[in-house]
């Protein structure tokens, strides 16, 4: 296949890493892959060799090939639903008539409500007008992303909780990040390196790649409070930062605890492994909340890979980690617990030699690139030959027929072959609820259309969201519903966007 990926920033960007390896390992798989950012192509020099074709923005406006063997693209994966993705990729889908998937990493609302200053409730009750001045292009829209969703093919998603930002009728997985085996492994500390930044051979070193921004200022915040903690308790200790203070975290108020902080600036990310390798604990702070729960930052793989002791919320990542084995797993995340977290490894090296162990130990278990990548490519095949949303009216011609002669005795239910059937030619309708009601919505849709020829009238009493019914008004039957949609007995009330959306039902 031709595949065009289409970023929202260049490559060097966390996200832009995870298009990196995928792309190139799916360039070996024997695709050919494109990779669009907005500018500074070049960038890609950072992340290592690329196998696949970087390209611009403008490059795909423009409909320059983009492909060693030419041709257009066969499907689009758009990284994130922010609008200058967006608008690429409904652009590019509706110039080559081809599907296009959507990447979550993030809680998109919550980013874009505290770049607007407001809450994620207030966000939604804002004005079109206030939404459209204040939305720009480096964010997501909480209104067009999710018509950007529901048009999807698929959604891929980087952290299970994200699926809950996923249309019910769209099919969606999860695809974990991994790191690089060829730069992010065990390696004795730079000694030169550690000279060059000014720290003393006493000194005992964390390290910390990455930006500090408005969303995660607080818990950076709490990184360097607890540098300073461990200062004040006698244990002479250096903070490392690759990376920019976007946001800065400190201030005037605490300015004395710069003298434990040493800023090495942006590295590429080839150049960050020797960083990290100076590290005697690799912490990632944070807390469980509204942003951390839904994401899954990138550096972590790389810091278990490396084999050090590491240190990380209860949060995302955290949730999988054996405590105390794999790695410390912070309740709270505040300054005084990472403190005391990092104080514990540093003043016990058989723990710390333990952890470092499991550390490595997860990475090997948890990690691949070469399995997320398959994983990848697996969902795109599923939902791409066989029926997977109400629109695909290729594939429900070929579902009406294929069970026109579904046998249904007088009484009957689905079994575990009929589930199985199910999940093999209608993987979207069979999966949505990861419950019973995924085996009774496709073997009710396969015994109507066994027992009612098209054309006929039916009626689905307690519809809810009317999957089926949409699916069989597709297909030509007259169909009703008839639900209560106010919400009762944790039913559904969202009847003005069900008739928007399935418009063939009646009710």
């Amino acid at each position: 296949m031709n595949i065009l990926f289409v970023n929202y920033h260049h490559f060097a960007s966390n996200s832009a890493i995870h298009i990196f390896n995928l792309a190139n390992r799916l360039v070996e798989r024997g695709h050919a892959c494109a990779v669009a950012v907005p500018d500074s192509i070049d960038t890609v020099a950072s992340l290592g060799t690329a196998r696949f074709k970087p390209v611009t923005y403008d490059d795909v406006r423009a409909g320059r090939e983009m492909f060693d063997g030419g041709g257009v693209p066969d499907l689009l994966h758009a990284w994130t639903p922010r609008e200058r993705v967006r608008l690429l990729t409904e652009a590019a889908a509706r110039r080559w008539g081809c599907p296009y998937f959507v990447h979550l990493e993030d809680n998109e609302d919550l980013i874009a409500a505290t770049t607007l200053g407001v809450s994620t409730a207030d966000l939604m009750a804002l004005s079109p007008a206030v939404l459209d001045a204040g939305i720009h292009d480096g964010l997501s829209h909480p209104h067009a992303y999710r018509r950007f969703l529901a048009g999807a093919t698929g959604v891929t998603v980087i952290i299970d909780r994200l699926q809950e930002f996923v249309p019910q009728d769209v099919p969606s997985t999860v695809i974990w990040p991994s790191f690089d085996d060829d730069l992010f492994k065990p390696m004795p500390a730079d000694q030169n390196l550690r000279l060059a930044l000014g720290i003393a051979p006493e000194e005992r070193v964390l390290v910390y790649p990455g930006n500090t921004h408005g969303t995660n200022i607080g818990e950076v915040r709490s990184l360097y409070l607890a540098v300073d903690i461990l200062n004040r308790r006698g244990l002479r200790v250096k903070l490392v930062r690759i990376g920019d203070d976007i946001a800065d975290p400190i201030g005037d108020d605490l300015a004395d605890i710069r003298s434990n902080l040493v800023f090495a600036g942006r590295k590429a990310h080839t150049a960050v492994p020797p960083f990290l390798a100076l590290a005697d604990v690799l912490v990632q702070p944070g807390r469980s909340d509204a942003f951390n729960d839904f994401r899954f930052p990138s550096k972590v793989p790389e810091f278990f890979a490396m084999g050090k002791p590491v240190v990380l919320p209860q949060s995302n990542i955290g949730l999988v980690v054996e405590d105390g084995v794999e790695a410390i797993v912070l309740k709270n995340g505040h300054a005084a617990e990472i403190a005391d977290a990092v104080q514990a490894i540093l003043t016990d090296d058989k723990s710390a030699a333990n952890l470092a162990r499991g550390a490595s130990a997860f990475a090997e278990r948890a990690f691949s690139w070469d399995r997320s990548t398959e994983m990848l490519e697996r969902f795109w095949k599923r939902t791409l030959n066989r029926l997977t949303r109400p629109s695909d009216a290729a594939a429900l011609k070929t579902i009406v027929a294929r069970y026109a002669d579904f046998a249904v005795p007088p009484i009957s239910y689905a079994t575990v072959r009929d589930y199985c059937d199910s999940v093999d030619h209608m993987p979207a309708l069979a999966t949505i609820n990861r419950d019973m009601k995924d085996a009774q919505r496709c073997w009710m849709l396969k015994a109507l259309l066994g027992s009612v020829k098209p054309g006929g009238t039916l009626l689905e009493i307690g519809a809810g969201t009317p999957l089926v019914a949409d699916l069989l008004a597709r297909a030509g039957y007259q169909v009703w519903v008839l639900d209560p949609y106010d919400g009762r007995a944790s039913g559904p009330k969202e009847l003005s966007y069900f008739r928007a959306k399935y418009p063939r039902v009646r009710g």
